[in-house]
């Protein structure tokens, strides 16, 4: 992630938003039900402009490693009301070089691995960082999506695994499936137990296909919630990848 823009990023992120809060708030949901946050040293790399710690209570310390600018300016001033909480403007990778021994024990990765230039790298680091016993929360969109399988179908992806313009404009650069991000993690250490990896988030249509039905009152939050509650019963189509792993080792 180190050669990226991240005003221009940040820039783009915002012109293209259109439905993602709404996805944001299905994230964080997932998340709270995913992972257990009393007495932990939490480590959340990337969390933009939508902090978890808001959301988090009975941790005892928070981390949170933001590089680009703006969003670690907002998100400074939020956690200026926590005793608890620290945030740095930095990426992960120079975070890592001035504290190579600090360990804790949750990392939150809230959409960040399909965005990292190397993702077994930037995996290895986050092993280094996390207490034996610790757990790993990942959180990426869904190759496999409904939406994007749709896309396939009508000829505007050749497959599912193929970059949308968005992928193409957000710099993003994996594509994950609930297969290709099992792998992943299980070539970077074989001492990993799986406790999640699921799909969430019925999502039929693009972004700003799902946003124009919501202005146009077409969708409401209603049905939002339903696609979220029945996403359980899809398989494998839900938009977005939820993963929690715990780290058996220190030894890789």
């Amino acid at each position: 992630m180190t050669n990226r823009n991240f005003k221009n990023y940040w820039d783009k992120y915002r012109e293209i938003y259109s439905f993602e809060e709404f996805s944001a708030i299905y994230r964080e949901i997932e998340l709270l039900k995913s992972v257990s946050l009393k007495k932990k040293h939490i480590l959340e790399l990337g969390c933009g402009y939508r902090p978890l710690f808001l959301a988090l209570q009975g941790f005892t310390s928070y981390l949170a490693v933001e590089p680009g600018k703006d969003p670690f300016n907002e998100v400074l001033n939020k956690s200026k009301k926590f005793k608890n909480v620290h945030v740095i403007n930095s990426t992960f990778e120079e975070w890592c070089l001035e504290n190579s021994k600090d360990k804790v024990d949750l990392i939150v990765l809230p959409g960040v691995l399909h965005e990292v230039n190397n993702a077994n790298e930037f995996l290895n680091l986050c092993f280094d960082h996390l207490n034996p016993g610790g757990c790993i929360y990942i959180n990426v969109p869904n190759a496999n999506s409904l939406h994007r399988r749709i896309a396939v179908s009508m000829g505007i992806l050749n497959d599912t695994t193929e970059k949308s313009p968005r992928n193409l404009e957000l710099e993003q650069n994996y594509n994950f499936t609930l297969e290709s991000l099992k792998d992943l993690l299980n070539q970077v250490s074989n001492n990993l137990e799986f406790i999640k990896l699921k799909t969430f988030f019925l999502k039929p249509f693009t972004h700003d296909q799902m946003l124009s039905m919501y202005n146009k009152g077409i969708i409401d939050h209603k049905i939002i919630k339903g696609l979220y509650d029945v996403s359980d019963q899809s398989e494998d189509l839900g938009s977005e990848i939820a993963c929690l792993v715990k780290y058996k080792s220190a030894n890789l």
